[in-house]
């Protein structure tokens, strides 16, 4: 679910896809919020680009740089 809320769905949307109630949606982000020791979604989101940023593999670099690349085509060239 937590996946769910980083790609922007609201409380609703996210108990339409999970086919739950929209009180089920907001007890289990409660119950998420409380085992990571924050209350807000703006906290979440601090939380996973602070993670990005301090991975093992980070060298120094823009973490999120291979998201802003166009795609490949499908013979693996670049247009």
């Amino acid at each position: 679910m937590i996946n769910l809320v980083l790609h922007g769905h609201s409380t609703r949307t996210l108990a339409e896809k999970l086919s739950i109630s929209v009180e089920t949606v907001k007890l289990h982000r409660k119950h998420a919020y409380a085992k990571l020791e924050i209350s807000s979604q703006a906290e979440l989101f601090y939380l996973f680009l602070d993670s990005l940023m301090s991975a093992g593999n980070y060298a120094g670099g823009d973490t999120l740089i291979s998201y802003l690349q166009p795609p490949q085509r499908a013979d693996n060239r670049r247009p």
